[in-house]
């Protein structure tokens, strides 16, 4: 069942987010970032680390900042055992069919993986998902032992992807005024810290991205074009609360632009045919999308909020035919309830706010009143 409901009844609890960026474009951005956080240094970035039950089960409490490694992108999808993440929000398990493109489905396809269920998921081709993973390698033989926090994925993947990897040229343009927009998004609309008004950088990149979206930039790693825009968008990235400069990128991190990406991967967990049934991979998919916390700066609190919502949307825009997504969204909330005593962040805070605020306006509106 597709997302149906009407969307002026669904309006974002995560606050505005002023881009051009379309939800296309923001998904198969939100995918680059995780393929790129899946990658590890060297010649293999995406190798298999198995994954403990202990991890999983700590899923309802854990207050880490930093995620577990994750099973990789690579691992078949042949264990039959049921999602404890599931079983602790106290949902259902069955068996889902899912169809892969073609016609065939995840559940015949013996040598399915989780990487090829994710891509599915969030509905990259098979060619995209190629190109991207090109750029990755390219990127780790650049950089090797660099980890992906301290580059601005982006930028990197602007220099690394030419003209000759696209089907052509109107699409590789398209590409590229993609990947300006993401760091327009990123670094001035939605920056992780405010912009300074006596700093020239916010100024010289927006006339760069102007340009570029007007006549396309050279991209060629020694271009001119290209060492400007670098060295401006570093010096963005890398600015700190104290004002010295931080060795982690800050590009993809600020609110709403950061919960924004989340809530796109986090609809990779529910079946890209019935947007109301929760996928049986839930467990491995999540372990995969915890990876995204260290470029998009988020944290078992943050990621437990923004599944609540994400789970009570799909409830509701589903048509309200799934009980199941209630309950774990209501299980959930417990989880919620726990962080906000023990939070200080006020961004939290409102945050929280404005999504308890638009769970109880559609409640109100939708269920029948008690007498």
């Amino acid at each position: 069942m597709p997302l149906s409901y009407p969307v002026q009844d669904f309006d974002s609890p995560f606050g505005h987010f002023n881009s051009e960026l379309s939800d296309s474009d923001l998904r198969l951005s939100a995918y680059e970032i995780l393929i790129g956080a899946c990658r590890t240094s060297g010649t293999r970035p995406l190798t298999y680390i198995p994954q403990s039950d202990k991890t999983i089960s700590q899923y309802k409490v854990s207050t880490a900042d930093a995620p577990s490694p994750p099973p990789s992108l690579h691992r078949s999808l042949t264990s039959s055992a049921a999602s404890k993440v599931k079983r602790s929000l106290g949902m259902r398990s069955g068996s889902t069919k899912r169809r892969l493109g073609g016609g065939e489905s995840v559940g015949n396809k013996g040598r399915a993986t989780v990487g090829e269920l994710v891509r599915v998921q969030l509905r990259v081709t098979e060619q995209t998902d190629s190109r991207i993973r090109r750029a990755m390698l390219r990127i780790a033989a650049g950089q090797l032992g660099r980890r992906v926090e301290l580059m601005v994925l982006p930028l990197e993947l602007l220099q690394q992807l030419k003209s000759s990897d696209f089907p052509n040229q109107q699409e590789y343009e398209a590409w590229k005024r993609r990947n300006l927009k993401l760091l327009e998004a990123g670094l001035l609309l939605h920056p992780h810290l405010p912009l300074n008004k006596a700093d020239a950088a916010p100024q010289r990149l927006r006339q760069i991205i102007r340009g570029a979206l007007d006549k396309p930039i050279d991209s060629g790693k020694n271009s001119e074009s290209m060492q400007v825009l670098r060295s401006v968008v570093m010096s963005l990235a890398c600015r700190s609360f104290d004002g010295s400069v931080s060795e982690t990128c800050h590009w993809a991190d600020g609110f709403p632009l950061n919960l924004r990406l989340y809530q796109l991967l986090l609809d990779a967990c529910f079946d890209v045919n019935d947007e109301s049934i929760v996928i049986e991979e839930l467990d491995e998919v999540l372990e995969l999308i915890r990876k995204t916390w260290g470029i998009l700066g988020l944290n078992q609190m943050w990621h437990n909020l923004c599944f609540l919502w994400v789970l009570f949307y799909h409830y509701a825009a589903t048509g309200q035919v799934e009980d199941d997504l209630l309950f774990a969204a209501n299980n959930l909330l417990m989880e919620v309830e726990k962080d906000a005593k023990a939070s200080k962040d006020p961004e939290y805070s409102k945050i929280l706010s404005s999504t308890l605020s638009s769970i109880l306006s559609w409640a109100e509106k939708r269920l029948p009143c008690l007498p």
